[in-house]
């Protein structure tokens, strides 16, 4: 499994994909990617999720790629110093067992919400391999979204944040299998529709307090139900609005509601049916493709195929021992 880290770099990949194969490909605009391994690699190349240089690393000098028969699609990177490498190291293909045409049919499917069933019958490939790569595209969105997370703090000036947690697996009418709680904790902003979401070991009123501040500017308005834990929060935010949710689902007096959080939840939950339950430690995988979705097509309005061509060129994959 490969390890994940962000840099921000500027490009005009999705202008470049739209002049190519238009503004949302299906799968015949996409035939010739998804069946010609000389013409995905020379297409990877040319959007940069395959680099075209990389540093030596015995001695620090600038690799290029150079053809020799005996590596992988008989290309290489080449350093003066001897040094030799494959042409996929530090790519999203760099662990991958099937051919790179293959790899961006998969993803077209991913990005699209094929079912792994209907991805294993689209692309012919096993169902082991379709259910890794799709687990690291979900891991390239929990990155997408941790670094959001650490670096972007909503609200701010006098702005309203709903706040609300929320219960992801448990047993249906306390029947069936005993199912680990996972809590998820997150909040909108009203007026931007900025959002954070990550999953908590609890939600004690010093676990979801902390969180606030790490993610929530201190001079924003915050809505929240009653629950006891959000009882202190007008010591660290500019005003505390709540709602009681055992009589009203809107305040009479200060119109509070938290129906925009309540709503996320339930597009996020809708994640969990549709793939009928996932494994406790995986929620926050799913967590993190909700976000992305959200932001980068639904809100962007980029075609999903781009979108996630954006996020794996953004996103650098870190070669393991």
């Amino acid at each position: 499994m490969c390890i994940l880290f962000k840099y921000n770099i500027l490009n005009a990949h999705v202008i470049f994909n739209i002049m190519l194969f238009g503004s949302h490909p299906n799968t015949l605009d996409l035939y010739h990617l998804f069946t010609n391994a000389e013409f995905a690699l020379e297409y990877a190349k040319n959007i940069n999720l395959i680099y075209n240089s990389i540093i030596c690393d015995k001695c620090n000098h600038e690799m290029f790629i150079t053809r020799i028969n005996s590596f992988q699609y008989g290309q290489c990177f080449y350093c003066k110093c001897g040094n030799r490498r494959s042409i996929l190291i530090g790519s999203y293909f760099m662990y991958s067992k099937i051919p790179i045409n293959k790899d961006f049919h998969l993803i077209y499917c991913w990005a699209n919400e094929f079912s792994c069933s209907t991805t294993i019958k689209e692309t012919k490939i096993c169902k082991n391999t379709v259910t890794l790569r799709f687990q690291q595209l979900r891991e390239a969105c929990l990155d997408y979204i941790s670094e959001m997370n650490e670096n972007h703090l909503i609200g701010g000036n006098g702005k309203i944040v709903e706040i609300d947690e929320t219960c992801i697996s448990h047993r249906k009418y306390n029947r069936g299998r005993l199912v680990k709680e996972v809590w998820v904790f997150g909040g909108i902003c009203r007026e931007d529709g900025d959002v954070f979401a990550i999953t908590v070991p609890d939600r004690t009123k010093e676990t979801l307090i902390k969180e606030l501040q790490k993610h929530v500017l201190p001079d924003t308005i915050i809505y929240s139900d009653c629950w006891k834990a959000y009882s202190d929060i007008d010591q660290y935010f500019k005003d505390h609005k709540q709602v009681n949710h055992s009589t009203n689902f809107v305040d009479p007096v200060t119109k509070c509601n938290t129906q925009r959080i309540e709503r996320l939840w339930r597009d996020l939950k809708k994640i969990i049916k549709k793939y009928e339950g996932v494994p406790t430690d995986a929620i926050n995988r799913y967590v993190g493709e909700y976000i992305w979705r959200r932001n980068e097509i639904k809100n962007k309005g980029i075609d999903p195929f781009y979108a996630i061509l954006n996020l794996l060129i953004q996103t650098e994959f870190i070669p393991q021992n």
